[in-house]
């Protein structure tokens, strides 16, 4: 099985239609990494089933860049050119990222960020309920004191003055 098609996705095939000729992309089911073609669209011009699969290869020029048309897996879509996309990126208010992206190893860096700050949290509340430098506090809040917090009117910058 292919890592991340568990599950039952919405995918498009290209095809040929045997009957008419017609080529485009039909949209049906993968699950679990394999194509349910029961489940894809017929030929859009003719009705007919009988469709032979084409390669889903993507057309590059010399530059890299895709030929038109193409699925676009991220805007879910058929897009036919530069700037249909940007168009159909524009509506839908999302905007292009270069590159992959590995969302795993971005949680796992905001997991470990997390870990050291409840750390923190535990070692500064541990020095606070036993350390010696919080007797007082701790007194107070056993007669049931709570703090007040208020702010305070913030004094006015200093002037900055150029000595030259």
């Amino acid at each position: 099985m292919i890592k991340g098609l568990e599950g039952t996705h919405l995918c498009g095939r290209n095809y040929e239609c045997n009957t008419c000729n017609y080529k485009d992309v039909s949209y049906g089911d993968m699950t679990d990494g394999k194509y349910v073609d029961e489940t894809f669209d017929p030929c859009e011009n003719c009705g007919s089933e009988d469709l032979r699969w084409l390669l889903a290869v993507p057309q590059t020029n010399r530059w890299g860049e895709l030929g038109f048309p193409y699925f676009d897996r991220g805007l879910g879509m058929t897009v036919h050119s530069k700037e249909h996309r940007q168009t159909e990126m524009k509506k839908r208010g999302v905007v292009e990222v270069g590159g992959d992206i590995d969302v795993g190893a971005e949680l796992h860096q905001i997991r470990e960020k997390h870990k050291k700050e409840d750390a923190e949290v535990d070692r500064l509340r541990t020095m606070m309920e036993n350390g010696r430098e919080y007797k007082e506090l701790q007194s107070l809040q056993a007669t049931g004191w709570k703090p007040e917090f208020k702010t305070r009117e913030q004094s006015p910058q200093p002037k900055v003055t150029n000595n030259e």
